[in-house]
């Protein structure tokens, strides 16, 4: 079993307008070779250089702006989102965005 995130992507980020992936997925191994990882649901091979930044990325999950859109109300308090001590909120403009 291994657990793959397929936000992961080498090169740029994802573009506007381009689906983002909403869950890290856990898939079946049934054999390597040559070719590549065999998996199961689906029934797929995937190169190794494919599915290595897959396995090896940070403990971090994309959300999608339409899924936070979704879930507000006319009353929710964005302050509190501004507010956040996490760091890496305000240098990836998690409220601007």
């Amino acid at each position: 079993m291994l657990t793959r995130n397929p936000q992961a992507k080498s090169g740029s980020p994802f573009s506007i307008g381009e689906d983002v992936p909403d869950a890290w997925h856990h898939q079946m191994v049934a054999g390597l070779s040559p070719v590549g990882v065999h998996l199961t649901n689906p029934i797929e091979v995937v190169p190794c250089r494919r599915i290595l930044p897959e396995l090896t990325t940070e403990s971090v999950l994309l959300v999608r702006r339409a899924d936070v859109i979704s879930r507000m109300k006319p009353r929710t308090d964005l302050r509190r989102l501004a507010r956040n001590p996490d760091s890496r909120w305000n240098k990836l403009n998690v409220l601007g965005e």
